[in-house]
C-alpha cells in the first residue's frame, strides 16, 4: 500500500488477509508468558517432582499446540529436543488424543527417548509402551510396504529431522508422501546451506509432497522468491530487506526456533574472537586446501555479482 500510494481490495481478498494475520497472532499469543503456565510439568502431569522445562521448551510446546501439534521445532543443541518430545506426547496423552505414537530417529539414537522417559517421568514404562521407535531406514521400508501404516498413530515425531532435508532421498520421499494431521519435526539445524532445506522440512510437516508436479511448482516458486544463486548454486537468502522480512514471517508460521544464547536459564559467556594455529597432517592439509579453494571460487563469484551493488549503511 505504501509503494502504490493506495489500495482497493475485494471482500474475499480482505477475508484472506484477515485470516492470515489472525493466524499469525494466534501463534504469537500462544507463546505469551501468561499462557506458558499451562505447559509447566505440574500442569501437564506425570513428571517426577522437581522436573522443570526451560522457557524455550514451554514456548515450543505452546507453539505446537497452536498449530494442532504439527510443525518444525528447531531447538539449538543443548536446549532439549528429546525432553520436549516427551512433554509433547505426555500432554497429548493427558488431553485424550487417541492412539499410539511413532518416534523416528537415526538408528544410533533409538534409545534416547526411553532414557529421557526413565529420567523424568513417574511412570516411564507405561509411556514407553505407547510409543513405537523406528530408525529412518525402518520407517522408509515400512512405509514402502504399507503407505497407510501411520494412520494408527496419534502423532509422528521425526527427530534429527535434518536427515530429511534432501526431498529426493528415499526417506524424505516417504515422509513427504505420508499424510498425517500431526507430523512434528525436531532438529538443531533446520537450514545449514540453503533456504530450500527449511522449505522441505515445512513441506513434510504440512503434508505437501514436493515430488508431485504441484509440489515442484511450489518449490521453484519459493526458490525464485527467496534463494540467492551464484552460477546455479544457492548461496543463501536474497539480500533484499523486503524479501528477508517476508522470509522471516514465512519461517515463523512454520517453524519454532530457539537459540541456546536466548535461553534465560543458561548463563553463557560472550563470544570472543581468537586466532589459533593448527598443525595438520599432510593428507588433512591437502583436503583443507582443496575445500578452501572451492570456497574461494564461490566468494569470487559473489564479488563479481555484487561489487557494483550500492549497499545501505544500515
Amino acid at each position: 500500500r505504501e509503494k502504490l500510494g493506495g489500495m482497493a481490495l475485494s471482500t474475499a481478498a480482505m477475508k484472506l488477509i484477515r485470516a492470515y494475520f489472525t493466524n499469525l497472532a494466534k501463534h504469537e499469543l500462544a507463546t505469551a508468558e501468561s499462557n506458558l503456565k499451562n505447559f509447566e510439568t505440574d500442569a501437564i502431569g506425570g513428571f517426577r517432582p522437581g522436573t522443570k522445562l526451560l522457557s524455550k521448551q514451554k514456548e515450543a510446546l505452546a507453539w505446537l499446540e497452536s498449530r494442532d501439534n504439527s510443525g518444525v521445532i528447531a531447538l539449538d543443541t543443548g536446549v532439549g529436543k528429546t525432553l520436549t518430545t516427551v512433554a509433547s506426547i505426555q500432554k497429548m496423552r493427558r488431553d485424550g488424543v487417541p492412539g499410539r505414537y511413532l518416534y523416528v530417529c537415526p538408528a544410533s539414537l533409538r534409545g534416547n527417548l526411553a532414557k529421557e522417559a526413565y529420567r523424568f517421568l513417574e511412570d516411564p514404562k507405561t509411556f514407553i509402551e505407547q510409543v513405537d521407535v523406528m530408525s529412518y531406514r525402518q520407517f522408509t521400508d515400512e512405509f514402502n510396504k504399507d503407505p497407510d501404516f501411520t494412520k494408527e498413530y496419534a502423532a509422528v515425531f521425526f527427530d534429527e529431522a535434518q536427515e530429511l532435508k534432501n526431498p529426493t532421498s528415499g526417506q524424505s520421499r516417504a515422509a513427504l508422501r505420508m499424510k498425517h494431521p500431526r507430523k512434528i519435526l525436531l532438529t538443531a539445524s533446520p537450514m545449514e546451506r540453503s533456504p530450500m532445506e527449511v522449505f522441505t522440512l515445512a513441506a513434510i510437516s504440512s503434508n505437501t509432497d514436493l515430488n508431485t508436479p504441484e509440489g515442484r511448482v511450489g518449490m521453484r516458486s519459493f526458490r525464485k522468491r527467496f534463494a540467492e544463486e551464484v552460477g546455479g548454486r544457492i548461496v543463501g537468502i536474497k539480500d533484499d530487506p523486503t524479501t528477508i522480512k517476508d522470509m522471516r514471517v514465512w519461517v515463523r508460521q512454520r517453524l519454532y526456533f530457539a537459540d541456546k544464547r536466548d535461553v534465560e536459564e543458561f548463563v553463557l559467556p560472550k563470544l570472543t574472537k581468537a586466532t589459533e594455529t593448527i598443525t595438520m597432517d599432510p593428507e588433512v592439509e591437502a583436503k583443507y586446501r582443496e575445500e578452501a579453494a572451492g570456497v574461494a571460487n564461490v566468494l569470487r563469484g559473489l564479488t563479481l555479482k555484487y561489487r557494483d551493488r550500492v549497499v545501505s549503511p544500515e
